[in-house]
């Protein structure tokens, strides 16, 4: 088995330890949502988890980092992602990392049933991707989702309940500290994130 850098924490790296597309930034979950993100996961050791939409793989590899004897499959429909996400499951010695090329739901029907799921992409098809990830989820098992927009994470919210889970819903705003030539402190907001999570009755 591969030794997990101990110079680096668990999870909650920073974001400049990724590789990504540029100039979409945009694409990688930023380090403080990423971090309440794969706590709300509750991975343990030996967890099955789907990342949907893995983009740069910073939730993937974050939850590698946890679930040592368990499986991390991160799942990515844009060629144009796979390269860099190949290329910091290497950088990071993410070695139960499993990378599927191809959309979801039609790519995940011969996966692994997973324990925890993360949704940060769906290509448009959100209803058939939840529907499908909590069938297939294991029971207890927990599924996460971060948006943008409220409207859509209400919609996910909805149809969590529709599934019978037990959805909880909330809304993050961060700001960080900068400081003016003065050598005064102002803080700069961060754009909102909401994070909607589901648990497998």
């Amino acid at each position: 088995m591969s030794k997990v850098d101990s110079k680096l924490p668990y999870y909650g790296m920073e974001d400049d330890l990724f590789e990504k597309r540029v100039p979409l930034n945009g694409q990688i979950t930023k380090r403080e949502i990423r971090a309440l993100t794969i706590s709300l996961l509750q991975l343990s050791h030996k967890s099955v988890v789907w990342d949907i939409g893995s983009a740069t793989g910073s939730v993937a590899i974050e939850a590698s980092r946890i679930a040592i004897n368990g499986e991390i499959i991160a799942v990515e429909k844009d060629s144009k992602n796979i390269s860099i996400l190949k290329s910091n499951v290497s950088t990071h010695n993410a070695y139960n990392v499993k990378i599927i090329e191809g959309a979801a739901p039609d790519i995940l029907y011969d996966l692994s049933s997973p324990d925890s799921i993360f949704i940060g992409g769906t290509g448009g098809q959100m209803d058939e991707i939840i529907r499908y990830s909590s069938d297939r989820l294991m029971q207890d098992g927990i599924i996460v989702m971060n948006f943008a927009s409220i409207e859509r994470s209400v919609k996910a919210y909805n149809l969590l309940k529709h599934q019978n889970m037990e959805a909880s819903y909330m809304a993050v705003n961060i700001s960080k500290g900068r400081e003016l030539p003065d050598e005064s402190l102002v803080l700069s907001p961060m754009n909102p994130v909401f994070i909607v999570q589901g648990k497998k009755q």
